[in-house]
Order: C-alpha cells, then sequence, then structure tokens
C-alpha cells in the first residue's frame, strides 16, 4: 500500500519538478552582448539562437542559417549555475565551449569565458575578462 501511494507522489510531483527545469529549447533573439564589462554595439541583422531538443542549435541572421550552424550543444541544468557546452570550431576540429546560463521567464543569459577554456562560475561584468555575455529574448511561436 504505502508503494502505490508513493509511487502516485512521485506521478503527481513530476510535472512540478519538469516545470523548474530550465527551459532553453525554442529560438531566441539576441538582445546584448557584453565582452569585458563592456556592451557591444547589437549585430544591425536579427541574430537568433535556436535550441532543439535533440541537442543541437542553429544560429540565423534575418533567418538565414549561418556558417557552420547545426551544432551540438549539451546542459546540465542540475549544475549552479547551468552549464551549457557549444560545439564549435570549424568542421571536422571540434572543440566544446564551456559556459554557464540561467533562464528567467523569456530572458536567456549565457556567459563564456572567451579568453580560456575554463567555465564561469558567475554572471559578473569584469572590466579585465574576456568574459562574454549574451542576453536573449524567447521568440514568440507564430501560429
Amino acid at each position: 500500500m504505502n508503494a502505490i501511494l508513493m509511487g502516485t507522489a512521485i506521478m503527481l510531483a513530476a510535472p512540478a519538478i519538469k516545470d523548474k527545469e530550465p527551459g532553453i529549447v525554442g529560438e531566441w533573439t539576441l538582445v546584448s552582448t557584453f565582452v569585458g564589462g563592456r556592451e557591444m554595439p547589437k549585430p544591425p541583422e536579427a541574430m537568433t539562437y535556436e535550441y532543439t531538443a535533440d541537442g543541437k542549435y542553429f544560429s540565423r541572421m534575418n533567418g538565414v542559417e549561418t556558417k557552420n550552424s547545426r551544432r551540438g550543444y549539451k546542459i546540465d541544468a542540475k549544475k549552479d549555475p547551468a552549464e551549457l557546452d557549444f560545439e564549435s570550431g570549424p568542421l571536422g576540429k571540434t572543440v566544446w565551449v564551456p559556459g554557464i546560463f540561467k533562464v528567467e521567464g523569456d530572458k536567456l543569459t549565457v556567459c563564456l569565458d572567451g579568453g580560456t577554456s575554463k567555465r564561469p562560475t558567475s554572471f559578473e561584468h569584469a572590466k579585465d575578462a574576456r568574459v562574454s555575455i549574451m542576453t536573449f529574448k524567447r521568440v514568440s511561436k507564430k501560429d
């Protein structure tokens, strides 16, 4: 009897647990980029990233897929801060770039250390570092 009650409780709690996971899957528009504590000019074209549930990401400029797009990504949302690794580099010479991310409603913040292969530990803007902090807004689904 206790096993049935426990199983029911787990099944009822599962949606609530899943809802707390960062929802990176979807399409995101670049809003701002800071490098070394300084804000970079926004790209003149609309730049978007799309993360798929099967671990791929696509980058687009004005709706056109960019060169070397269709790459992989991995997340570990259980870490604090949540970890995000991007597949990068020329095709055939893949490297994984470690970063961190957070999702707050329709806002995605990604932090990467452009100077090293070390994973950043916070979302701080350090003036003397080569840390990049990019902020994205979720693209609304079209009907």
